[in-house]
């Protein structure tokens, strides 16, 4: 008898490093490694201390959201209120840079 020879068949993916990866979605490369740590990014495995990436993987969609009812114009008036909750009680007559003229 002659022995079996099984031939496979192997495809070699492309991969790219978190801060390539980083580079193509215009995210930090930190964000990158986080997403990867979290498990969001398909097919990414860590290579001892850096994550693989499949090169055709797509940037996933951020799943971190804004508090309801957060918006800039409330950021902006919570702004323009602290100037007056913050003005001292008495006249700063001690302080000549601060009392008034």
């Amino acid at each position: 008898m002659y022995p079996m020879i099984t031939l496979y068949k192997v495809t070699m993916m492309e991969y790219m490093t978190a801060q390539d990866a980083a580079e193509k979605w215009d995210i930090s490369d930190r964000r990158v490694r986080m997403l990867c740590s979290q498990g969001k990014i398909p097919g990414a495995y860590k290579d001892g201390k850096s994550y693989q990436i499949p090169a055709d993987a797509e940037k996933p969609a951020d799943g971190r959201e804004r508090p309801s009812g957060s918006t800039n114009e409330m950021r902006y008036l919570k702004w323009e209120n602290v100037g007056q909750q913050n003005r001292p009680a008495a006249p700063l007559s001690h302080c000549p840079t601060l009392s008034p003229q």
